[in-house]
């Protein structure tokens, strides 16, 4: 595999790049506050100084006010610093994740169904990036580099207290390397697992209606419990182990802060310090080694940062960067396929083999052929949402992967076997997710012939559907969906059984759509099983086994498909005979 540049890697890398820099800018404020409030964070120490070596030793109400008013202002003015921090923090995430997330999915639905079927967790990784540098991991991580200047200050007390506190620091720190190297795998192959484990629960909710009818839930349930309970044993193991390392850091903290008591009344008695310096001696230490403590209690969400950083990284490193592309002129239709050899996204295995058609613009194409034949890898194929390993498709003279994606709707109306729709409105849904015309939306139902089924839902084209159309039939998404196909009226029209789940009404409707399309002009490609919709097509197009066993005009091809006994011997296992229903078996 060809090594990236320097320089076409950082273009894939862009997006990320330029979310990092959005957050960057608010670094030097932010570690200004963190700076300021670390000064700040002085004032209890000083405090209690003044008030055990002043005040007690003076009796002086008035100066036990003045020094209580200092005291509490700063630590006011230090709970505001630290309210602007979060705050800064917070809004930056989430521009952070306005920035990173469209153009990630840009990138992946530009790659195609294979990268994004095969990454759908790094929608959740860009989340975690972005709880993460909103949260108190990071704002630990940013307290810790004033660590020292708190050291500092216990040498000027005494340096046995900076001594203390270095051999404290170092302990700590040690533990911190320790946390991350023991629970890296764990947490990293739990979350692996955990991402099994959601997919699987998503895959039982999507077939639902199977599970429950056929007695499936106990094997489904054991599935799944099987990823979740590896999940669990990974996650267990990085908790226990990190969790013996926090309550050793704790034990450490306390045993210091403890010593630091006991060390401060052996110099008081040898006259090196005061009494109040002990308390402010005690409260600084633990100051000096709470971040570190911190961040040891936050390591998981270091460790799933990093992760999830990694994996984004991957995927937008392997993706090309998208450019706008040329507009080309918009195409007439004229479909010429020559070659065409492909497999699916990942596989080794070729589906299409040599594949060479050519129809002009306005005509029409049916695929026909057994399950397995190649059919909807065609059409996939033919619409660029599979990439060919060789061969090529053409519309008017151009390679289909040069028109760019804006250019998309006004080429192509795609309908698949498997039909998907969105959350949102049956509006929303026809017009590609951008109802910006509703008389579009009307003819594009009109010409699907659902415009009266539309109609008698409760609330019309306003009608809530959730994901996936659940609230219709098999046949009224089918329906919506083709009007989606049909939005705007796109140069070339692929229609995968477009009638598999159509009752008599729907299979006239979509004849009369067929027939629509022809007197205006489309290039329309449709495959079926279902001879009887042959006759609303200009060509025939028999597939086996990924290879063409014949191509001509319907009414070269149609009579042989019809009459079995004019079918070639080579030919008869491909079409079969006909079903009562008009159904090639």
């Amino acid at each position: 595999m060809a090594t990236l540049s320097d320089l076409e890697r950082r273009n894939r890398l862009a997006p990320l790049g330029d979310a990092y820099r959005l957050y960057r800018r608010t670094f030097v404020p932010v570690v200004v506050l963190s700076f300021a409030a670390n000064l700040l964070l002085f004032a209890s120490p000083i405090y209690m100084l003044q008030v055990y070596d002043r005040v007690l030793s003076t009796r002086s109400l008035s100066t036990l006010v003045v020094v209580s008013m200092f005291g509490f202002g700063a630590i006011a003015l230090l709970g505001i610093l630290e309210f602007l921090r979060s705050r800064i923090l917070s809004r930056v995430s989430v521009a952070f994740g306005q920035e990173l997330s469209p153009k990630v999915l840009s990138r992946m639905l530009s790659a195609g169904p294979g990268v994004i079927e095969g990454n759908k967790s790094v929608m959740r990784d860009m989340d975690t990036m972005r709880d993460f540098l909103a949260g108190s991991a990071l704002i630990s991580a940013m307290d810790a580099p004033w660590t020292p200047l708190f050291i500092l200050v216990l040498y000027m007390i005494d340096p046995w207290y900076g001594t203390l506190a270095v051999v404290g620091a170092v302990l700590l720190f040690g533990l911190a390397v320790a946390s991350e190297w023991t629970t890296r795998k764990g947490m990293k192959e739990a979350q692996y697992a955990l991402v099994s484990a959601h997919d699987q629960i998503a895959t039982i909710a999507r077939n639902a209606d199977l599970v429950v009818s056929m007695g499936m839930q106990g094997p489904a349930t054991r599935l799944w419990r099987q990823r979740f309970d590896a999940a669990l044993g990974w996650q267990s193991e990085a908790s226990e182990r990190a969790g013996t390392i926090q309550n050793l850091t704790r034990f450490i903290r306390v045993a210091l802060q403890s010593a630091v008591i006991g060390l401060g009344a052996i110099l008081v008695i040898e006259g090196r310090i005061t009494a109040g310096m002990i308390i402010a001696g005690s409260t600084l230490l633990g100051r000096s080694l709470t971040p570190v403590e911190q961040m040891i209690g936050q390591w998981r969400a270091f460790i799933s940062f990093r992760a999830a950083d990694e994996r984004v990284r991957a995927l937008l490193a392997a993706i090309p960067a998208e450019t706008p592309g040329f507009e080309l002129p918009t195409p007439k239709g004229t479909l010429d396929v020559h070659q065409l050899v492909v497999a699916a996204p990942g596989g080794k295995v070729a589906l299409l083999k040599g594949v060479s058609f050519h129809i002009e613009a306005g005509q029409s194409l049916g695929v026909v052929g057994r399950s397995g034949s190649g059919k909807s890898t065609l059409l996939r194929a033919l619409v660029g949402v599979w990439s060919p390993a060789s061969g090529h498709v053409r519309i008017d003279g151009a390679d289909v992967g040069q028109f760019p994606p804006r250019q998309k709707g006004q080429l192509f109306g795609y309908l698949p076997q498997d039909v998907e729709l969105f959350s949102g409105t049956v509006a929303e849904n026809i017009s590609r997710l951008d109802p910006d015309d509703d008389q579009d939306v009307v003819d594009a139902a009109v010409a699907a012939g659902v415009h009266d089924l539309v109609l008698s839902l409760p609330e019309g084209y306003e009608t809530k559907i959730g994901a996936g159309g659940h609230g219709l039939s098999g046949g009224q998404k089918q329906r919506v969906a083709l009007a989606r196909a049909l939005y705007r009226w796109p140069s070339v029209i692929v229609l995968d059984e477009p009638n598999s789940n159509l009752d008599a009404q729907g299979e006239e409707a979509l004849a009369n759509t067929l027939r629509a399309l022809r007197s205006n002009g489309r290039t329309v490609v449709v495959s079926t099983h279902k001879l009887n919709l042959l006759g609303q097509v200009d060509k025939i197009l028999v597939l086996d086994e990924g290879q063409v066993k014949l191509f001509g005009s319907r009414d070269e091809i149609l009579p042989q498909l019809l009459g079995p006994k004019s079918v070639p011997a080579q030919v008869r296992p491909v079409v079969g005979t006909l079903a009562p229903g008009g159904t090639a078996q």
